[in-house]
């Protein structure tokens, strides 16, 4: 049996609680971030006791290979903060899909001239165009329905596995996540273009039309006529084009990010 498993077997129950506590660091950093577990505006107290409900159902892997040498204040502190920044790394990773899916929406409302119009996103405790909190909501909905919660925390189990409670991620690992993360960064603006891509295309098609109507009837106003229809054709390809944000979740993005993340560190 692994240390700290005969460790907490044998009844101590200061080394047990700061085991918790190290695995529970983890974990909360993932719930604030994470959109699909909650977001900011959940109550802090809710919070913590999700998170140590996360901890102890993952407590004994956790517990697996790790070593328990004498830890002074000193080194707990630096080790709970290593903890709160691996599970923000994992978190941020984990988010990236949601915010290029809610990165698209504000794109296409400033396209259509609806980026004025506001509406709470409960996730960030922020406030987004009509669009973007739809897409944000969108994504999250999908990845629940297809039990994407379920393999994330799969994902941050092995974690412990990669970066045990009491060890600290080597150099190589850092360099290999902050280049993952920043990889991750760009694919995400590429993802968030592309989502737009269609109304953004619509769009200025329409303006074009719109300008060219205005060179054959110049007593017409093309650009007061123009923003209602630039309005309903974006709503219009939304709504046609709301499967791309579905599929994009679908194939795995939040997953393999945080995968690349987990062996990034581990390296």
């Amino acid at each position: 049996m692994d240390q700290a498993l005969r460790t907490v077997a044998s009844g101590d129950p200061s080394a047990a609680l700061l085991l918790l506590a190290l695995c529970a660091a983890r974990v909360i950093p993932v719930l604030v971030v994470a959109p699909f577990l909650g977001g900011r505006l959940v109550p802090g107290v809710v919070k913590v006791g999700l998170a140590v409900a996360v901890a102890l159902l993952i407590w004994p892997q956790a517990l697996r290979g790790v070593v328990l040498p004498q830890l002074g204040p000193v080194h707990v502190v630096l080790l709970l903060a290593k903890e709160a920044f691996v599970g923000l790394s994992l978190g941020l990773c984990a988010a990236l899909v949601f915010l290029a899916a809610e990165a698209a929406g504000q794109l296409i409302d400033t396209a259509r001239g609806a980026s004025m119009a506001e509406s709470l996103v409960p996730q960030s405790g922020t406030r987004a165009s009509p669009v973007a909190d739809l897409y944000l909501q969108l994504a999250v909905v999908v990845f629940l329905a297809l039990g994407g919660h379920r393999l994330f925390l799969q994902a941050l189990a092995r974690s412990y596995e990669v970066v045990p409670l009491t060890a600290l991620p080597s150099t190589a690992g850092l360099t290999a996540l902050a280049l993952g993360v920043i990889d991750m960064t760009g694919q995400m603006l590429l993802v968030a273009v592309g989502l737009a891509t269609p109304v953004l295309l619509a769009a200025v098609l329409t303006d074009l039309a719109f300008g060219l109507v205005n060179r054959v009837a110049p007593q017409l106003n093309a650009w007061i006529l123009g923003m209602p229809a630039k309005a309903l054709v974006g709503a219009a390809l939304v709504l046609l084009t709301l499967s791309l944000v579905a599929g994009e979740v679908g194939e795995g993005g939040v997953l393999r990010d945080t995968a690349r993340a987990v062996d990034a560190l581990g390296r």
